[in-house]
């Protein structure tokens, strides 16, 4: 291999230039996460196409009512399953509570003592007025601990009736003033003071901040829309074999050239060059996160330089220009919808070169005849070092009370798993079964939902350690109580926390 600065011949094992010292790059791998990153554009904008321009258009009309048919199958196949209340949780902490219950029991000793630890734990929300509540109890070794916290868009507050039955709070907008009387009491400086102001006032923002309304995203929206209307796109009649039969199908197929994609990437940096709202909210968010994943160093987003957003538009902008001058290849979608408007089958194609280094994606997703048939997905990955694929099947089956669904993946490195989820109709029970290579790991259990509310009921999820047992409850409901409350803000802590402490100490807890 040569060097990419100064065209010194190197090792392939070698990191820096033997000749000027540069760092080198693994080009295909770039290459690779090229065509991943335009492979996502795709798939944005096919997402875009669903939104704006299926409804509208003819063939597309039918696209469109496929991907609703093909939602409504993926979600009857979830709802099967305990996994139902991942997507259920979201819509309860809009406004509602969770309250998991726990019991926990070990034997020590050869069993000659057992332990007990039980208690409970509910958290309780309403994003819209961003109100939320925390309370726990915990019951081991004939002690009770409790803990409630309340925080809402002006305050937050602790109590611990271990030590007091009132609670201690802060609020945001006075917090930089009143820690200066508690932390001179305890012996802050005011650097430690300054820096948890900051904290504070970063809270405050953040549960304060103003939800983006579609003011805000519209440009975006308009950007995608004018993508899509430019894109090649053409169908005709053909057919698919399909579980050994040959079935009439419409192909829509989307091609999106290397031009599409540059016009949609610089539409998009002169929205975020003039977008203050974007601006304000990347401030905010790289003030207070670390930045630097590899793959943003690879692209120069460098902890210097990440909280600037000028200077983060000159990395888009940089990445832009290199992407036009080094990339070449077209991206083809491929969709085979039947008569009845159902996806039978999405193809995926890229093959792109960048910087003379080719790589290319190849995905097959088949849905079957019906939801009852095998649905698959085959992805491959290649480099001119590499190819990677991975094989993916979800079977589905539907018995008298009874509905399994099995996932079975293989990867290029001939690694084997296995995910089955099993649940009958009476009784509500389920087993959820993982199994990789020679290892077999299984969780059974409860699982009852309306179209609100769920409660998820494990037996044991240490079934594999014959001397300790965890039993779990899971309740969610809709509908959030959460009360007002009375606080001591954190000026008047001092006072209240030694009288605290004197009862305690007086009442012989600490001895």
């Amino acid at each position: 291999m040569f060097c990419s600065q100064c065209g010194g011949k190197m090792k392939e094992e070698d990191k820096f230039c033997p000749h000027c010292g540069a760092a080198q790059q693994k080009k295909s791998r770039k290459a690779l996460w090229i065509t991943l990153i335009s492979v996502a554009a795709v798939f944005i904008a096919a997402a875009a196409v669903y939104f704006f321009f299926f409804r509208n258009a003819v063939p597309l009309l039918s696209l469109g009512r496929a991907f609703d048919n093909l939602s409504t199958e993926t979600e009857e196949r979830f709802n099967y399953t305990p996994l139902k209340a991942l997507d259920m949780l979201s819509d309860v902490l809009e406004d509602g509570s969770v309250t998991v219950n726990f019991d926990y029991t070990t034997a020590l000793f050869g069993s000659f003592l057992t332990t007990s630890i039980d208690g409970s734990v509910k958290l309780s929300s309403i994003t819209e007025t961003r109100d939320f509540a925390l309370e726990a109890q915990v019951s081991a070794y004939g002690q009770s601990i409790d803990l409630e916290a309340y925080m809402n868009k002006e305050r937050l507050a602790l109590r611990v009736p271990l030590i007091d039955d009132a609670f201690y709070g802060i609020k945001y907008e006075t917090f930089r003033d009143d820690i200066r009387v508690f932390g001179r009491l305890i012996g802050l400086d005011n650097e430690t003071m300054e820096s948890l102001a900051n904290y504070v006032d970063q809270l405050n923002e953040l549960l304060n901040a103003e939800e983006t309304d579609e003011e805000f995203t519209e440009p975006y929206t308009e950007v995608f829309s004018g993508f899509i209307r430019n894109l090649e796109i053409t169908s005709r009649r053909t057919h698919i074999g399909s579980d050994g039969e040959r079935i009439r199908c419409t192909s829509i197929e989307f091609r999106i050239t290397k031009d599409a994609l540059i016009e949609l990437f610089n539409d998009i940096y002169d929205i975020l060059e003039n977008d203050e709202e974007m601006r304000s909210q990347f401030q905010r968010i790289t003030s207070t996160t670390e930045w630097g994943t590899d793959f943003g160093t690879d692209w120069g987003l460098t902890p210097d330089n990440n909280s600037d957003y000028d200077a983060f538009l000159k990395d888009i902008k940089d990445s832009i220009d290199d992407f036009q001058k080094y990339y070449s290849g077209d991206i083809l979608l491929v969709f085979f919808v039947s008569r009845d408007d159902r996806l039978l089958k999405a193809v995926i194609n890229a093959d792109t070169e960048y910087d003379g280094e080719s790589s290319a994606i190849n995905a097959t997703f088949d849905f079957g005849n019906s939801i009852e048939d095998d649905w698959s997905l085959m992805l491959e990955l290649k480099t001119e070092s590499s190819n990677d694929k991975l094989l993916m099947r979800w079977s589905y089956d539907q018995q008298p009370g009874r509905f399994i669904n099995t996932v079975e993946i293989s990867t290029f490195d001939l690694n084997y798993y296995t995910f089955i989820s099993e649940w009958e109709e009476e009784g509500s029970r389920f087993k959820l079964v993982y199994i990789d290579g020679w290892e077999r790991n299984e969780l059974t259990g409860v699982f009852i939902a309306d179209d609100e509310n769920f409660v998820i009921t494990l037996d044991n999820v240490l079934a594999d350690d014959s001397n300790s047992s965890l039993t779990l409850e899971i309740l969610a409901v809709t509908g959030a109580q959460i009360k007002d409350i009375e606080y001591i803000k954190v000026d008047k802590w001092g006072t209240s926390i030694f009288e605290a402490i004197s009862r305690l100490l007086m009442n012989g807890f600490l001895f």
